[in-house]
């Protein structure tokens, strides 16, 4: 299931990005994380700049969490499931061959994996396929699967898109044809849709972990309890055999076992995975672990919503045909765990490649909160040369150089921008005295529809106003954050309560 994060920042500019889950679609449900807020300026009142993630705050929203938890942890268990099956179905020709200590590399499974993502690209209206993220042909809808623009990790994904495009398709597709090979270099130029396989499914503004071994041997001991649970506790069970597991049976189990492996692997360089969802996730994928002619099942309430049949086919295949099924995977888990080390060092350089430094910001917030002035006569107070370089002009008229000025804000004492002549602020908002009854679109909502103010955060609107007013109201206040309560608040009849995160 998709995440969905409200970004708030202090010009009253909202925004909601999403953040695509391992399928190359949208879900139409999508996992509402919170609200991330920010005293600054938005990103486009920045001219493009971002501010660093650090500097956010995070209030996540628990409500409706219990509700979509489950279906978050089926919906990224199943894409994974279905990742694994390509995997295994496209190296499978290596191993049959019996070059078992050098399977095919994961680095050439990524071109079959993005050629898949791309037909496998569904409309966010009607939820059909359609043809390489262009417009679907179904419906009606003229939308099309647009990456979040402006942001410099997306930038880093797009290029590393089209290089891996550029390389896997010439290298390992050679019997592609050539108009098709053309339309999907097309669609990555026009930022149509950005494949997450470069990148391992690194979501847009997070970072990778720290201590990635950490992580992983957390994932590991659940996964080998797990496995405890289910092989043990079919050696008691009637079925069998007194020696427990069928041959067959228990060679099925630990060649999956070796399998969850790798998707363990994967779900510990996903940056995009919170921590508390890995156990959920862990029990929808321990059907991986059961002969599809075992009647065992740990958790049958999950086993009805998971699509594992490509999966057993697979495996079956394996596990009848190898001679060393276990060699095999133990190799595959080694190739894929080696290459995603290395992608996340790439992704962890780019990301810091591309933070903002606290001087870009401060430049950018000086042309922001000034005014560039073309001829001025008189001396710069700071250098007290006279104006021939780029000037500016501050909120409380004051003319400085640009580099002086910026140079002022540098040395500037507990990040006090303060104008060197008056003291003044340079890029402080204005303060209302008034709070928010001296806000123009509170005092013209306030005429017409009555409002009372309870604290900072939170405000009755009278329900009954004129049924004009409400679209305007509820635009200008969403647009605002605040957001409207279901429940009417006690001893307020007739009143709405609204709240602002």
């Amino acid at each position: 299931m998709c995440n969905e994060l409200t970004f708030v920042f202090g010009c009253h500019h909202t925004e909601d990005k999403i953040w695509p889950c391992a399928k190359a679609k949208l879900c139409k449900s999508r996992y509402r994380n919170g609200t991330v807020t920010h005293p600054g300026e938005c990103p486009e009142c920045l001219g493009g700049r971002s501010w660093p993630m650090a500097t956010f705050t995070f209030s996540q929203d628990r409500r409706g969490a219990d509700r979509t938890n489950h279906e978050y942890c089926l919906e990224y268990a199943q894409s994974w499931i279905d990742w694994v099956v390509l995997l295994l179905a496209t190296t499978y020709e290596d191993f049959a061959d019996g070059d078992n200590d050098n399977p095919m590399s994961y680095d050439s499974v990524a071109a079959d994996v993005m050629r898949t993502m791309y037909r496998e690209t569904m409309c966010r209206e009607c939820d059909k396929p359609h043809l390489f993220g262009k417009p679907c042909t179904s419906c009606t809808s003229t939308r099309s699967l647009t990456s979040i623009l402006g942001n410099p990790v997306i930038s880093y994904r797009r290029e590393v898109a089209q290089k891996e495009c550029d390389y896997y398709f010439g290298r390992h597709l050679e019997d592609l044809d050539e108009w098709e090979l053309q339309q999907v270099r097309e669609i990555i130029k026009e930022e149509a849709i950005c494949p997450d396989h470069g990148t391992l499914m690194h979501r847009v503004l997070s970072v990778p972990p720290s201590d990635v071994n950490k992580c992983l041997n957390k994932y590991f001991a659940v996964l080998r309890q797990i496995m405890d649970d289910v092989v043990t506790g079919g050696l008691d069970r009637p079925g069998h055999g007194q020696d427990g597991l069928h041959l067959q049976h228990e060679a099925y189990t630990m060649c999956a076992g070796l399998v969850l492996n790798i998707v363990v692997c994967m779900m510990a360089f996903d940056t995009g995975l919170k921590t508390y969802y890995m156990r959920d996730i862990m029990k929808c994928l321990v059907h991986m672990l059961v002969h599809p002619t075992d009647y065992r099942n740990p958790f049958p309430t999950v086993a009805k919503e998971l699509d594992l049949r490509n999966f057993q086919c697979v495996m079956l295949c394996y596990t009848r045909t190898l001679e060393a099924p276990t060699k095999v995977m133990k190799a595959l888990f080694l190739a894929v765990e080696s290459d995603f080390r290395s992608v996340r060092n790439e992704h962890r350089m780019a990301i810091a490649k591309t933070i903002p430094e606290p001087e870009d910001i401060m430049r950018t917030r000086l042309h922001l909160h000034t005014t560039k002035v073309l001829n001025s006569d008189e001396d710069c107070p700071i250098c007290l040369s006279p104006m021939s370089e780029e000037v500016l002009q501050l909120k409380c008229s004051h003319q400085f150089h640009f580099e002086c000025v910026l140079s002022h804000m540098r040395e500037a004492n507990a990040g006090k921008n303060l104008c060197g002549i008056c003291r003044a602020s340079i890029d402080e908002k204005e303060k209302d005295e008034k709070g928010i009854y001296g806000i123009k679109w509170f005092q013209a909502l306030n005429e017409e529809v009555d409002i009372e103010i309870v604290g900072n955060n939170r405000m009755f609107v009278d329900a009954e106003g004129p049924e004009l007013k409400w679209p305007m109201l509820r635009d200008t206040l969403a647009g605002l954050g605040w957001e409207r309560e279901e429940v009417k608040p006690v001893n307020q009849k007739g009143k709405g309560l609204w709240r602002r995160h």
